[in-house]
């Protein structure tokens, strides 16, 4: 809170931009967007690797919407297929040669794990006037409800409609996904799965990015929904998305006084993305989670 009352007195509204950290690294996010270089790729002091989901979530679910969008990028290294699409930020101590990277970057110095108060307040700045520059409001959320939406109409069918979306397109063919893809995409991994399986998962993300040649991300549902979610269906169409959900079968558990079970509602939940990409246009498939484990094996 020290750190963040600091930085809030640094970066405050009278600040002269040529001295306002916040104003500057979110002008150069959203001219880098605006320039195609709109995968927002984050390397963080290992000390620190957690507050990466919190920077995914500000800005993604600040930016993508409108058909405009930052893609963050967490867990790629140096030599990360497609450069020309990547802004990279270092965070703290991470021991990246920047020079290793093969395009634009920022180094923000973290000493102490105090100091993420500081970042707090300016990554909500420079997300704040990103989204200025980009032309949207970045306080609003206008399109989060959607695959829940979709979600709740599955459950409200019956349990039995539970597995059997009508999304198109679907296909188990990972090589089909992979040609969808168009230069300057990002392919996306949406994982409805046991979370365990996260590092397994990793793996073959960065299979397929070395494979396709771009950036690649990974979500788990239904986590990701409050995060990513929204920009991969109305931000811009930059990416692919292949959702992977668990297999029929196996064990399950009740959900008290409801119709359903853990497993039909988290298959509504898929279910529901998908349903919410397709009716917006974007481009994505559904594949076998051993098909994608067996990859990264």
């Amino acid at each position: 809170l020290d750190t963040a009352a600091e930085a809030s007195e640094l970066l405050g509204p009278e600040t002269p931009v040529v001295d306002h950290l916040g104003a500057q690294l979110g002008a150069l996010m959203a001219v880098a967007a605006t320039a195609g270089r709109d995968k927002l790729t984050l390397h963080l002091d290992e000390r620190f690797e957690a507050f990466g989901a919190w920077l995914e979530q500000l800005v993604a679910e600040s930016t993508g919407k409108h058909g405009v969008g930052i893609l963050p990028v967490l867990g790629e290294g140096p030599g990360a297929p497609d450069p020309d699409v990547r802004l990279h930020v270092l965070l703290g101590d991470t021991g990246i040669d920047p020079a290793t990277l093969g395009a634009p970057w920022v180094h923000l110095p973290v000493e102490e794990p105090e100091d993420l108060g500081a970042q707090i307040v300016l990554w909500e700045w420079a997300t704040t006037l990103a989204g200025v520059v980009l032309g949207i409001n970045p306080f609003d959320q206008p399109d989060v409800e959607s695959a829940k939406r979709a979600a709740r109409a599955l459950l409200e069918r019956s349990a039995d409609a539970v597995g059997s979306s009508t999304a198109e397109p679907v296909t188990s063919d990972v090589d089909h996904a992979l040609g969808l893809l168009r230069p300057g995409d990002a392919l996306v991994l949406a994982a409805f799965v046991d979370p365990a399986l996260e590092p397994q998962l990793q793996a073959s993300r960065r299979v397929l990015g070395d494979r396709a040649g771009v950036a690649t991300t990974l979500g788990i549902g239904p986590r990701f929904l409050h995060s990513t979610g929204q920009l991969h269906k109305f931000g811009s169409d930059r990416q692919v998305v292949v959702q992977v959900v668990r297999p029929d079968g196996g064990e399950d558990v009740g959900v008290h006084d409801v119709p359903f079970t853990f497993g039909q509602l988290l298959r509504a939940q898929a279910d529901g993305d998908l349903a919410a990409l397709a009716d917006a246009g974007k481009r994505a498939v559904r594949a076998p989670l051993d098909v994608l484990l067996e990859l990264g094996a």
